[in-house]
């Protein structure tokens, strides 16, 4: 109902909160997203017009702000905004949280995108982050909502072919993982996790006390390779895991631990909960 946004549509008749208003438009205000993700300050949305970009993006949340401060990184439609890592040994997407402030937390809210021929096999000397990680997207302490979107054809030397994210030490308050209408196809991972990687650590007052909570739904992921948890490995203690509506199928994996879902390094943890409902998971 907004002339303003760019999903506008001039026969509804209700506003169903969907409307995009960008504060940043690509390719009409920056050429590159690179450009608009540089230019972005808290709480920015940008939108991305269709178009394959050839890029290795970099986002370093630093802001010292409210919790949640973040952006909002929105396509024009999955199958036609297509950032391309080009094969270029490093990730189509890398992030770091560096805020100093832990009662904060940085978000990216990021939909209508696929991401492809990203590969994790580099250093990101910018936001102090190894590299041999996440081909797709690598992330590290930030909170993300990811949807409708496809990750495919991307590859790492290590951990985490399609997404690697880690939640470590930096907030006192829980960190999630979203993932809704998002699919991974032909990922691989030299390590383990060749679709999803997710790492979780001490929280930042060494209690270990905090839930890192995964949410799945309405995701299909098929056709990876990876050691152990081709289609999703979850490393480390007090996770809560969620998956819903999704599709893992025809996984596999080069040594004898699961292919579809693997819990690693947990044997020591009270706090870790999966729930999997209305989801097929075969020939893994």
């Amino acid at each position: 109902t907004n002339p303003d946004a760019m999903n506008y549509e001039e026969d509804a008749v209700f506003d169903d909160g969907s409307c995009v208003v960008p504060d940043i438009i690509v390719p009409d205000d920056y050429g590159t997203i690179q450009g608009a993700l540089d230019a972005a300050c808290a709480n920015c949305t940008i939108f991305v017009r269709s178009g394959t970009y050839y890029e290795n993006l970099e986002m370093n949340f630093h802001w010292d702000v409210p919790f949640y401060g973040g952006v909002n990184l929105i396509g024009e439609d999955k199958e036609t905004t297509i950032i391309d890592g080009s094969n270029d040994n490093c990730p189509v997407f890398t992030m770091k949280d560096t805020s100093p402030n832990y009662d904060s937390k940085s978000q990216l809210n990021m939909r209508n995108f696929t991401i492809q021929n990203g590969q994790g096999d580099c250093n990101t000397p910018n936001l102090g982050l190894n590299g041999n990680r996440g081909g797709g997207i690598a992330s590290e302490d930030v909170v993300l909502q990811l949807e409708n979107m496809i990750f495919q054809n991307n590859w790492t030397s290590n951990n985490g072919g399609g997404l690697y994210v880690e939640f470590g030490d930096t907030s006192w308050e829980d960190d999630y993982l979203i993932l809704d209408g998002v699919d991974f196809y032909n990922n691989q991972a030299n390590g383990n996790g060749g679709a999803v990687n997710i790492k979780s650590v001490a929280n930042g007052n060494g209690s270990n006390e905090g839930i890192d909570y995964i949410n799945i739904n309405n995701c299909n992921i098929s056709n990876h390779s990876s050691i152990n948890g081709s289609a999703i490995l979850l490393n480390g203690r007090h996770s809560f895991i969620d998956i819903n509506n999704s599709t893992i199928t025809n996984n596999t994996s080069s040594e004898s631990g699961p292919a579809g879902i693997f819990f690693n390094d947990m044997q020591n943890s009270q706090g870790n909960y999966s729930v999997i409902r209305n989801s097929i998971i075969s020939n893994n």
